[in-house]
């Protein structure tokens, strides 16, 4: 038995006006009829039961006690079923549906409004003030539908809201509890658990390192080394990895870090294990890090004077891995050029860009202002082709100022009409980091024919 939670999947809405009947012939309305009262005297209601003019038959079993408008918004429970007992569609047990009339198929709407507050009753509505012979998944064409409604009164709504929100605070609980009792277990496992603290938002931390100084602000901008973790051990970021610690603003972060950072000072480090609530919650973050999941994290604050200085080391490191690819990149393509057999053809710019010039053009040639209009094809050195407009066939337009530096650079060596192919080292491309997934791997080296139509 299908049962279908109406609000979980509104997009089907079983009850909504957009599948009512588009046609019913009198023939058919009497099979009806008689399938009904068939059902009916099955289940031994037929005595009970009164019929509308429109030809719903409708059994009230609480009678209710305030006369109120069926237009207007109301809470109701509800179970819906075919003649043969399959149910369809039903109101989950705690959430009962907020009814509004141009919402729900017209049987739906007049049976509501033999109702008082409080009442329950029902209603073996004919497919012709239901679906017709355009039923949704799940209901046969020309189906009558029999619902049992219960209309709450203001006292029984706040009861179910008040239901609710116990039932979500006892899970909200047991999921911090949960979660903390994970986190105790982590730290025990690894010796801390004697050794750490915990603040009253549920963080367990450690401090490694006292450090020295004032205690970071929330509108700060501090450097920190951090090596991130799930209780696991698995890895999911780490700055000390990459070598380059991470420079942010203490506001833009997770709660959890706001508060372990606050209770920091420069020089010091410490071990914190934020609950997922401080973290990324109910959502998680990618791949890496499911929902409802606690982190750990080893950080270091730095001082300004330590910050400055890793900064100023980050940078001569960069610069000296950055020269290191550029000589492997030229040597890579003066190889791939004397292969070719091409190398005392082509130049070279004082970037490092090597260049065949196969058709001059004329013109003026566009500065990195201008847009462009261009023919390319995109390869690796071994051939490998990672984007063509050529094979798209379709021409492509752009501003220099918005690509890569090695095409800023080749673009301008042209002239309208021109044709070349530019050989570019991956520091004027995307270096050590290409987008991922694509066929451009770090420190690639890529080669482009181009062809430029129009500068505009």
């Amino acid at each position: 038995m299908k049962i279908i939670q109406l609000l979980a999947i509104s997009c089907i809405a079983i009850l909504l006006t957009g599948c009512r009947a588009t046609s019913y012939l009198p023939a058919k309305a009497n099979t009806e009829d008689a399938d009904i009262q068939a059902y009916l005297k099955k289940k031994d209601l037929h005595k009970k039961a009164t019929k509308t003019d429109s030809g719903i038959y409708y059994i009230i079993e609480e009678e209710g006690e305030e006369e109120a408008s069926a237009t207007k918004g109301i809470m109701m429970h509800y179970s819906a079923r075919l003649l043969n007992d399959e149910v369809f569609d039903a109101s989950a047990d705690d959430y009962p549906i907020n009814f509004r009339p141009e919402r729900f198929i017209k049987g739906y709407e007049e049976a509501v409004g033999l109702m008082k507050s409080g009442a329950k009753g029902k209603f073996i509505i004919p497919s012709a003030l239901a679906y017709g012979d355009k039923s949704p998944d799940g209901i046969p064409p020309n189906s009558p539908l029999v619902y049992d409604i219960e209309w709450l009164t203001a006292e029984e709504v706040a009861q179910e809201k008040a239901k609710a929100k116990e039932k979500a605070e006892a899970e909200a609980r047991a999921k911090v509890e949960k979660e903390d009792a994970d986190m105790q277990a982590y730290l025990k496992e690894q010796g801390l658990y004697d050794k750490a603290q915990k603040t009253d938002s549920g963080i367990y931390y450690i401090m490694e390192k006292e450090g020295e100084g004032e205690h970071p602000t929330p509108s700060e901008t501090i450097t920190a080394h951090y090596h991130g973790m799930l209780l696991d051990g698995t890895v999911f970021d780490s700055s000390v990895e990459r070598g380059q610690p991470f420079k942010f603003e203490l506001g833009r972060v997770i709660k959890g870090w706001q508060e372990a950072m606050t209770m920091m000072k420069p020089g010091g480090k410490g071990k914190f294990v934020i609950p997922s609530a401080l973290a990324y919650g109910e959502r998680g973050a990618g791949k890496v890090i499911p929902p409802n999941t606690p982190l750990v994290f080893d950080i270091e604050l730095f001082s300004p004077e330590q910050a400055a200085r890793l900064e100023a080391e980050a940078e001569e490191k960069a610069k000296a891995q950055a020269l290191l690819q550029a000589e492997k990149d030229d040597a890579l393509i003066k190889a791939h050029l004397t292969k070719l057999g091409i190398s005392n053809t082509a130049k070279r710019s004082d970037s490092g860009i090597y260049y065949i010039m196969e058709k001059e053009g004329a013109g003026i040639s566009p500065s990195i202002s201008d847009k462009v209009k261009v023919h390319y094809h995109g390869t690796l050195l071994d051939g490998t082709v990672f984007d063509s407009s050529v094979e798209r066939g379709e021409p492509i337009e752009f501003g220099l100022g918005q690509v890569v530096k090695g095409w800023q650079e080749a673009i301008p060596l042209l002239k309208p009409g021109g044709k070349a192919t530019f050989y570019i080292p991956s520091g004027l491309c995307y270096g050590p980091n290409p987008r991922p997934g694509g066929k451009i791997k770090p420190n690639d080296v890529l080669v482009f024919e181009v062809e430029l139509f129009e500068v505009k």
